[in-house]
C-alpha cells in the first residue's frame, strides 16, 4: 500500500470507460475519490446519466460497488496500492 494511504492527493486523475448493452459506463479519479457512472446511449443520454461516489479507502477495503470489467478493477487496485 502507498506509504501515506490516509492522504490520497497523490492519486492521478484517470478515467476508464466501457460499454454495457446500450449504455456507456465508467469510473474516474478526478474528484479525489472514485466516481462510478452510467450514461444511456442516444441523443439525450447525458440527461439521464447517473453516478455514485466511493472513497478510495472504501475501494481498498471493500472493492467496487458496481460490476466493472476485470481489467478496470485490477488497474484501480494497482493504482491505489501504489503500483499504478
Amino acid at each position: 500500500m502507498h506509504e501515506n494511504h490516509a492522504d490520497w492527493t497523490w492519486v492521478p486523475a484517470l478515467e476508464w470507460e466501457w460499454r454495457v448493452g446500450d449504455a456507456t459506463q465508467g469510473v474516474h479519479t478526478r474528484e479525489g475519490q472514485l466516481v462510478w457512472w452510467e450514461r444511456p446511449s442516444g441523443p439525450h443520454g447525458y440527461a439521464f446519466e447517473a453516478a455514485r461516489t466511493q472513497p478510495f479507502q472504501d475501494f481498498v477495503r471493500c472493492g467496487a460497488p458496481v460490476t466493472a470489467p476485470p481489467h478496470v478493477i485490477e488497474a484501480i487496485q494497482r493504482l491505489l496500492q501504489g503500483r499504478g
